[in-house]
């Protein structure tokens, strides 16, 4: 009786070492999960900035696009008036 109470004993404390182990395997684990999700919300974010980024340059090279088809050119054409070309005068015309 006494080998039988012994054994079970040492069963018993055999287990509960092992679910302790256990246990720490698992709190390391989580917080491995912890650093992966937080790792892959900040990729969630970049990807979305990116996105939006992306969007943003498509749209205006559409934009673009749409302007010169229309006639529009990217350098202004500047014309300046002369001395001798003046647009109104100021006395008679001759």
């Amino acid at each position: 009786m006494k080998k039988v109470l012994v054994s079970l004993i040492s069963i018993t404390v055999c287990l509960l070492v092992a679910q302790i182990v256990y246990s720490c395997m698992l709190v390391g684990d989580g917080k491995e999960i912890r650093t992966i999700d937080g790792k892959i919300t900040a990729v969630k974010g970049e990807t979305a900035l990116l996105s939006e980024q992306v969007a943003s340059a498509s749209s205006l090279l559409t934009i673009q696009q749409k302007a010169l088809s229309m006639g529009f050119t990217q350098k202004p054409q500047v014309m300046t008036i002369h001395k001798d070309q003046f647009v109104a005068a100021l006395g008679p015309i001759r």
